[in-house]
């Protein structure tokens, strides 16, 4: 015969064993609702895209100017024969919603008809002005929506002889071929300039630049580039003579052509001339490198 304190411990190993595969099967519930959570968050995560395309010609004159103010993407400016300027903007909007916030953000703006997305494709629309001279090219950001993210891409082909001026809230510029002169401006974005010639002038507060000059670079031609956080990266050829201005904070100076320097060598802040001098290169940065390299 069992005591009362056999029975006892029995009971309490009986109730211990209970605890834990109750314990157990709240555990495999509880991560089974977890994982299932999470595949409707990733479901809901993945983004709506919606694309709009548009492109225009217009006309200009071979030395004409074109600018763009304003706009806020990747930019590429080719130059082609033709007397006119070719514009084409692809915009793709992106939009994140979650079943569980819909109600929050339909009250904050989200775009959640085909209406309200088509309208608001339309205000990011371009508006291109023209005449005989200049063609203005101004892109006007529409208004923060909950969810959405719009991006933008330009390539315009200009006439081989044109100025280009570009005043770009943010994202990358390259430019090719231009034989006119060539101002590019980004407030964050990389910057890429190759066979350009005439008075050329790049600025980014972050981001790189990079010049590549063919053997028609010298003669009448002006480099500056300013970068307050990025490498300046700059290629011109073996034949070059040219007169160097460098000022830099912290950043490091390497050259592939020898240099004579007209003033003493700071930190990495300088004036010199490579060859017998000429068409001015002037080089500004807060802290990036910058490099000379012959081709």
């Amino acid at each position: 015969m069992k005591s009362g304190r056999t029975y006892g411990i029995l009971f309490a190993k009986s109730t211990l064993l209970a605890v834990i595969v109750v314990f157990i099967a709240g555990l495999w519930v509880t991560g089974s609702v977890v994982t299932a959570v999470s595949k409707n968050d990733a479901r809901d995560a993945a983004p709506h895209l919606t694309t709009h395309h548009a492109e225009r010609s217009v006309p200009l004159s071979g030395n004409g100017t074109i600018v763009l103010d304003g706009v806020a993407g990747d930019v590429k400016v080719a130059a082609w024969k033709k007397p006119e300027v070719h514009i084409r903007v692809d915009d793709t909007l992106a939009i994140r919603s979650s079943r569980r916030f819909w109600s929050w953000a339909g009250k904050h703006g989200a775009l959640n008809s085909s209406d309200a997305v088509q309208a608001y494709l339309k205000s990011a629309e371009i508006k291109v002005g023209t005449d005989e001279q200049c063609v203005t090219i101004s892109a006007k950001q529409p208004c923060r929506r909950s969810g959405a993210v719009l991006t933008s891409r330009y390539e315009i082909s200009v006439p081989s002889h044109a100025h280009v001026v570009i005043h770009a809230k943010q994202g990358s510029i390259v430019c090719t071929g231009v034989l006119g002169s060539v101002k590019a401006e980004t407030g964050q974005g990389e910057i890429s300039l190759r066979d350009v010639h005439g008075r050329l002038c790049a600025r980014t507060s972050a981001g790189s630049i990079t010049v590549r000059q063919n053997e028609g670079w010298g003669n009448g031609d002006s480099l500056v580039c300013t970068s307050l956080d990025g490498p300046i990266r700059i290629a011109l050829p073996e034949s070059s003579a040219f007169t160097l201005h460098v000022a830099s904070l912290t950043g490091e100076f390497s050259s592939d052509f020898p240099i004579t320097l007209d003033t003493p060598m700071g930190d990495t802040s300088f004036s010199a001339k490579v060859g017998a001098g000429g068409p001015r290169v002037a080089i500004d940065t807060l802290d990036g490198p910058v490099s000379l390299t012959r081709l």
